[in-house]
């Protein structure tokens, strides 16, 4: 009897001192782990949870998007604080919306010039810089003389503004049998005939015919063509010309924008390895022609393919759309009333590879021509310094 309460006094004493040590150990680890939790709020750990955001690149019905981001990066997206006090992002190029560029963008805004479309000629200074900006190896200086604007040319020959027919001055007293440059406000965005008026759709219909008292002259002596591209007789521009190759089509240019046409190929060739469309475009081609010293059909006025700075992409079939409002004119009284989807077009890749090397296109006119393109970076210039009306 005496062994067995003994025994019950030795369990009773080992529960005790397990119960002292066990009970305090298990408190201070809930304190500490409360502490800890406390703490790595504090610091504000990132602790990664799951929100649903909407993918800004999708339709509104499609599924929410599931992505892990960090609490803090949550805040600072919604407030868009993160590119705050940032000159760049994490790659290290500027942000997008950075005050540089707000700025860059309000000052082009501001110099920008709103004028109306047939007041035009009445600003000298910004079509002849125009022409400083497109031609900078061959014009200096725009300057105001005494009577007239001038332009004077790295060679030193200088021009006079003369009401835009930019003459030299030794035929200055002969101005009046020359007419304006063809100098106008370019539609990058394109004809919209949906949009005309009354005025300017009988305007559009009325056949011009060619002039007898006055001509144009932009390859004979006294014109600006002389300068820019070393013009003035047909044999003068055959010894200017160049061979190169256009969407697998050999054709002769002036030799000024030869690097510009293999540039133009060259994209249109790898754009084709890869857009349906642009490949199409390239396979169904007819013909590319430019060299061709004559005049403008109905005027009196060479035809810039009499330079070589014009090209004509023809395709095989024209699958029953038009391309030249002069073919379209005689058949149909509102061919200037023709949507720009009844047209046949070059793809809208291929109108922006050539623009980007100063050629305008002629599907952008009122009077389409959309198998033709020609170099007129003063014109892209221009469309870019102004707003018209």
């Amino acid at each position: 009897m005496r062994k067995k309460t003994d025994k019950n006094f030795t369990l009773r004493i080992v529960a005790a001192i397990l119960i002292i040590i066990i009970v305090p150990a298990i408190f201070n680890n809930d304190i500490l782990t409360a502490r800890a939790e406390t703490d790595r709020v504090n610091i504000g750990e990132k602790t990664p949870v799951k929100i649903e955001i909407d993918s800004p690149d999708e339709k509104a019905d499609t599924p929410a998007v599931v992505t892990e981001i960090t609490p803090g990066v949550t805040e600072k997206s919604k407030t868009g604080l993160e590119n705050e006090n940032s000159t760049t992002t994490d790659n290290g190029t500027p942000p997008i919306n950075s005050a540089d560029d707000k700025e860059e963008k309000s000052r082009i805004e501001k110099e920008q010039i709103y004028i109306k479309a047939e007041e035009l000629f009445e600003h000298p200074e910004i079509i002849l810089n125009a022409y400083k900006e497109a031609y900078p190896g061959l014009i200096t200086d725009i300057t105001r003389g005494e009577n007239d604007w001038t332009v004077k040319f790295r060679n030193g020959n200088i021009y006079y503004w003369a009401d835009g027919k930019i003459l030299p001055e030794s035929v200055l007293p002969e101005s009046n049998k020359y007419i304006s440059y063809s100098i106008y406000p370019y539609n990058m965005n394109g004809r919209c005939p949906e949009l005309y008026t009354e005025e300017q759709i009988v305007k559009l219909r009325v056949i011009k015919k060619p002039g007898k008292k006055k001509k144009f002259i932009p390859g004979e002596e006294g014109s600006l063509y002389k300068e820019l591209f070393a013009i003035t007789t047909k044999k003068s521009a055959i010894k200017h010309l160049s061979e190169v190759k256009l969407a697998g089509h050999y054709i002769q240019v002036h030799r000024s924008i030869a690097e510009k046409i293999k540039s133009i190929d060259s994209k249109i060739s790898c754009l084709a390895k890869t857009d349906p469309e642009v490949r199409t475009f390239v396979k169904t081609i007819g013909s590319v022609q430019s060299f061709n010293w004559r005049k403008v059909a109905g005027t009196n006025r060479k035809s810039n393919h009499s330079y070589g700075i014009a090209i004509d992409i023809l395709p095989k079939k024209y699958r029953k759309k038009t391309i030249y409002w002069s073919w379209e004119q005689e058949k149909n009284k509102d061919w200037m009333l023709l949507p720009q989807s009844s047209l046949w077009t070059p793809p809208d890749p291929v109108v922006k590879i050539f623009l980007a090397e100063g050629f305008i296109w002629g599907g952008h006119w009122d009077k389409y021509d959309t198998m033709h393109f020609e170099y007129r970076p003063e014109l892209i210039f221009l469309s870019k310094s102004i707003k018209f009306n």
